[in-house]
């Protein structure tokens, strides 16, 4: 298999993967749940960072763009 191809593979496979996969638990933070008077209860709050499938399509296009590309390429 050319290296092209191969890499495009790759990138295709990682394009499919982000079509799935909506977000990932990147930080967490402290914030206010309740106050009651002069007293406030802080709990830890998962913050997600979204790679929305625009980004998995794009990532898939550019894959499938470098198989193309690999496969048509002329071994030297």
């Amino acid at each position: 298999m050319k290296p092209l191809t191969l890499v495009g593979l790759i990138v295709a496979l990682v394009g499919v993967g982000l079509l799935f996969w909506q977000g990932v638990a990147f930080f967490t933070t402290q914030e206010p749940v309740a106050q009651a008077g002069p007293f406030t209860l802080w709990a830890p709050v998962q913050h997600a960072v979204w790679l929305g499938p625009i980004i998995g399509g794009v990532v898939l296009a550019v894959g499938v763009v470098l198989m193309i590309a690999g496969a048509a390429r002329k071994a030297t």
